[in-house]
């Protein structure tokens, strides 16, 4: 498989969600949201997106207008877009406050769940948001293992 195969089949598996990759600023939370999809030709509706993240009364506004907290489900929310199978979700919580932190990460277990995509989540502060998560595989270096936490029980 060439490269650019390889790309466009990664892009098409792994939806992102990283405050790497921010939303862009001259579109529209619609237009965000939706360009996964459009890039790959597809017309799905992002209304489940929409409503398993809250964000309704953002949609035609500009990713200036947010606030942080609004801004990080709307990168979720455009992660999950596209018919993703996978979505990496790398350590979106460390600027949160607790409450914040709690909400995102239950709002993406629950789209998760709901969509049938499997959610990585990538962080350093897992211990505060274990309720979010099926499994966790938590790193520790000084042994170099990792742990794994199973909470489907």
């Amino acid at each position: 498989m060439d490269e650019n195969s390889r790309s466009l089949l990664n892009r098409r598996l792994f939806g992102i969600a990283a405050e790497e990759f921010p939303l862009i600023e001259f579109m529209t939370i619609e237009e965000n949201i939706s360009m996964p999809s459009l890039l790959d030709g597809d017309k799905t509706n992002i209304e489940e997106l929409v409503k398993a993240f809250d964000i309704g009364y953002l949609l035609q506004k500009y990713p200036s207008d947010l606030n942080h907290r609004e801004e990080m489900r709307c990168i979720c929310a455009r992660a999950f877009s596209g018919g993703r199978k996978v979505v990496v979700i790398f350590d979106l919580f460390k600027r949160m406050q607790e409450q914040s932190k709690a909400e995102l990460a239950i709002l993406t277990y629950h789209a998760a769940k709901s969509l049938g995509i499997s959610a990585l989540y990538i962080s350093e502060d897992l211990d505060e948001n274990y309720g979010a998560y099926d499994f966790i595989y938590k790193y520790r270096p000084e042994k170099k293992e990792f742990s794994i936490i199973d909470f489907r029980a």
